[in-house]
């Protein structure tokens, strides 16, 4: 009863409940899209994410967590426009990037129709970036509840316009654009917020404080943006490696498929990784028994995530053919395939900030680098080999899952170390 009762609970439902509504929204518009859209132009708008993405997740330098940490409102407000600095100045060397060597591109993912759609990124992963840095402004005075409808609002414009242009017959223009609307409502909500409480504090940017602020915290772009990186390349090179040794059919459901299953693991898990590390942050400057925080968070995701995947593990092929359509019952037995690896990320996942908090970084990321490693030689061993795309998500489902195992216990050990 205690643990319903705390704030911690509170905030997380907050939090939780806007990301609920998302879900389902995205949730109740795939049968919709997967009969207006096809395999193979779901595989062009994943390709396209996986390049803006790359670049989102480090558009900030990653300065955009040191928000948090700071114990004066001034650390916090220059971090804040320190990470809107590096945004632009990111989105301008994306441009650069595309102009200098977009055709490349065209070669790596095996198709000529992808360049026309990635001149939208420059813009895409600046909006990405500020729109970061608000969410963590928001998280560290606790304005959940604007996190929460942020969310919502993103949701329900990027469904939207998905099933309005896809009528429309926009394509993948549809999709591409659509996604786009939704970043900057979310972001236009931030801004709002920001400007409606806080924009007094904006007098307290000075260029000298930002200097200092960068190099307190620079452990951040040197490790931690490198980690960023690295998690995101991963997810990126899966879907090249995947357009090399597989059809465009293969990466549609493969991408499909895994928008599906990760919608649990951000919903649950982004939720509850948020409030956890504004709490753990805070049991650590207080000096509060942290390891016995982790593990009750431990075991209330994973009460979560163990039967929502066995559920996925019996029956998904039957599942996925009568909610997304005909012949969708493969994507079905890829999820079969994904499932161990998917649980242990969900289950985990909400932790991984504790590094950041305990100032294990450098380890942290070169557990990262294993993870990354592991998943991308898998891919290229099973398509090498030649058994088919599932044959390649088996393996990467099995060392994953023994990765996650390990990684769980350094975190355990390492929040032992501190309640001591």
């Amino acid at each position: 009863m205690k643990l319903f009762q705390s704030s911690f609970f509170r905030h997380f439902m907050t939090i939780f409940s806007g990301g609920v509504v998302a879900q389902l929204i995205s949730f109740l518009v795939e049968p919709v899209l997967t009969r207006i859209y096809t395999p193979e132009e779901f595989a062009l708008f994943a390709q396209f994410i996986s390049i803006t993405t790359i670049f989102s997740v480090i558009a900030t330098a990653r300065y955009e967590l040191a928000i948090m940490l700071p114990s004066n409102h001034r650390g916090s407000i220059n971090i804040l426009a320190l990470s809107v600095l590096i945004s632009f100045f990111v989105g301008i060397l994306v441009l650069l990037l595309l102009i200098l060597f977009g055709d490349k591109l065209v070669f790596i993912y095996q198709t000529d129709k992808l360049l026309v759609y990635l001149w939208i990124a420059p813009f895409s992963v600046f909006i990405a970036g500020v729109t970061q840095a608000l969410n963590y402004w928001m998280l560290r005075y606790e304005q959940f509840k604007t996190i929460s409808f942020g969310r919502v609002v993103q949701s329900a414009s990027n469904a939207t316009g998905n099933v309005g242009l896809g009528i429309l017959k926009w394509s993948t223009w549809g999709l591409i654009v659509s996604y786009l609307v939704g970043q900057l409502v979310s972001f236009f909500v931030f801004l709002r917020t920001f400007l409606k409480k806080d924009y007094k504090a904006l007098k307290l940017v000075q260029k000298g404080e930002m200097k200092s602020m960068a190099k307190e915290y620079s452990d951040f772009p040197k490790i931690n943006t490198w980690h960023a990186f690295t998690d995101i390349f991963q997810q990126s090179l899966v879907i090249m490696l995947l357009s090399y040794f597989f059809t465009a059919e293969d990466v549609g459901y493969y991408s499909r498929t895994y928008r599906l299953l990760i919608a649990p693991l951000t919903l649950i898990g982004s939720s509850m990784g948020q409030v956890f590390f504004h709490r753990a942050s805070k049991y650590v400057h207080e000096h509060q028994n942290l390891r016995s925080f982790v593990v009750k968070n431990l075991l209330f995701i994973s009460a979560l995530a163990i039967p929502l995947f066995l559920l996925i593990i019996f029956f998904a092929p039957y599942l996925f053919e009568w909610f997304l359509g005909k012949g969708w019952d493969k994507a079905g037995v890829m999820a079969q395939y994904m499932a161990p690896w998917l649980m242990f990320t969900m289950i985990v996942s909400p932790m991984s900030t504790l590094p950041l908090v305990l100032h294990r970084q450098k380890t942290a990321f070169l557990f990262s680098l294993i993870g990354n490693s592991l998943i991308i030689l898998s891919i290229f061993v099973g398509g090498n080999i030649g058994h088919g795309i599932y044959f390649s998500l088996g393996i990467v489902s099995i060392s994953m899952s023994l990765y996650f195992i390990i990684l769980l216990g350094w975190y355990l050990k390492i929040s032992s170390a501190l309640s001591k």
